[in-house]
């Protein structure tokens, strides 16, 4: 790609990967913010041309059925007058001209529920679907606005849920939020020396990364990466470190559905080159005990 790539996204079959960013092209061949690419050699796939319009993709999420939802700050998609949030044919690009709950910011994140039946978004947006959402926001796979509307928040760069539906998300004030969508109130909030630019969260721990040193509260030292217990926010033993100025950028799981051999770990991309004191440049992987 000729430009940053922020964020990628599996196929549901494994065909594809699909990456959207601030590139126009990708392997020579011209995609505006969005590609698929094969997963084994990288090549472009020259049937899936669909293009993000004058501005930047930074999130994608891609469903077990045939969906893929596209977030970022763009003026428009597949020629379609959808701004910011789009939901696409993960097969042929299609856009579907019936989910345009139009935020009115950029969207920095995208989560889906366990199901798939309701999409989770998050960015500096104060509305969407024009309803008041400071960052955060629930909608159907359709598109509409669910009731839940947060009575905390703001400029959202990160979220993830977990299987059994709490949602969390972290803001550029240093608050990682813990929510139950049930509900507008949250059950707690996780504060942090710095940013959380990514969360991985499971029914047994929050894996949260980002340019943070320290959890304040909870008076710890944590080099960019950190956990806590999805109950309460009450932070683990768990403190391996990362180094590099702004650390941890994604997380990821290497036994998917797609995957279910594989061995259950926690994989970490960022700019460190040390992680829990042994050299790994930008990719490191922990075991689950």
């Amino acid at each position: 790609a000729n430009g940053i790539v922020y964020a990628l996204a599996a196929s549901s079959d494994g065909s594809k990967v699909f990456i959207g960013g601030a590139f126009t092209t990708v392997g020579g061949q011209a995609r505006g913010r969005l590609a698929a690419v094969t997963p084994d050699t990288g090549a472009v796939l020259a049937g899936w041309t669909t293009a993000a319009k004058n501005n930047t993709v930074r999130a994608l999420e891609a469903d077990a059925g045939d969906r893929l939802y596209v977030g970022g700050n763009f003026g428009g998609i597949g020629g379609r007058a959808v701004t910011r949030l789009a939901a696409l044919s993960q097969t042929t690009g299609a856009v579907d001209p019936a989910f345009a709950p139009q935020p009115n910011n950029t969207v920095r994140g995208l989560a889906l529920s366990q199901d798939a039946t309701k999409v989770y978004t998050v960015g500096s947006f104060t509305a969407v679907g024009g309803q008041s959402r400071p960052g955060a926001a629930e909608l159907s796979s359709a598109g509409s606005v669910t009731s839940f509307a947060p009575t905390e928040g703001g400029v959202a760069i990160s979220v993830d849920v977990t299987p059994s539906g709490r949602m969390f998300f972290g803001t550029t004030s240093n608050r990682t939020y813990a929510y139950d969508p049930a509900t507008n109130t949250p059950q707690y909030r996780v504060r942090t020396g710095g940013d959380v630019q990514a969360i991985l969260a499971t029914n047994d721990e929050v894996y949260i990364g980002g340019h943070f040193t320290t959890l304040p509260e909870a008076k710890l030292n944590r080099l960019h990466i950190a956990s806590f217990l999805p109950a309460d926010g009450k932070p683990t033993a768990w403190n391996p470190g990362v180094n590099g100025p702004y650390g941890v950028w994604a997380f990821g799981l290497t036994q998917t559905p797609l995957s279910p051999t594989a061995a259950p770990a926690l994989s970490v991309g960022g700019d460190f080159t040390v992680a829990g004191g042994v050299s790994r440049r930008g990719y490191a992987r922990f075991k689950f005990a």
